[in-house]
């Protein structure tokens, strides 16, 4: 066997190798970041000036925070947030033309998911 037929053999086994040893001697950061749930899936619909933000149940999640920010987007500093506990929706009557995006994030004694999906929803009407 040539080094190279012998080099093209060998590594497809160090690559296991090196995952598993990665995934079986990980630090308890590793650990830990592993128990953090999933991102949930966001869906907002509107009803005259009635908007409601609904996501998906996250397995293991103990809670969720909702994440809104004005449209058009004004700055980093322009981001609100809310603990919504473990509740599944949320509802809040606003004004006409009110614009914002919304995105969820689950939570639990780990951490926090991901960003869901971020939606976009803009009133019928004009605003204040």
């Amino acid at each position: 066997m040539k080094i190279r037929e012998f080099a093209i053999l060998v590594a497809p086994i160090a690559l296991i190798c090196l995952v598993g040893a990665r995934v079986c001697a990980g630090s308890p950061t590793d650990i830990r970041a592993s128990n953090t749930p999933a991102a949930p899936t966001l869906t907002v619909t509107t009803s005259v000036t009635t908007v409601t933000a609904s996501w998906t149940t996250v397995a293991g999640a103990t809670g969720y925070i909702l994440y809104y920010a004005p449209y058009p987007f004004t700055g980093l500093d322009s981001i609100g947030s809310g603990d919504v506990g473990n509740n599944t929706s949320f509802s809040a009557t606003l004004w006409p033309g009110a614009a914002f995006f919304v995105a969820i994030k689950a939570y639990n004694s780990a951490g926090s998911s991901d960003y869901s999906n971020i939606e976009l929803f803009i009133l019928p009407g004009e605003g204040p």
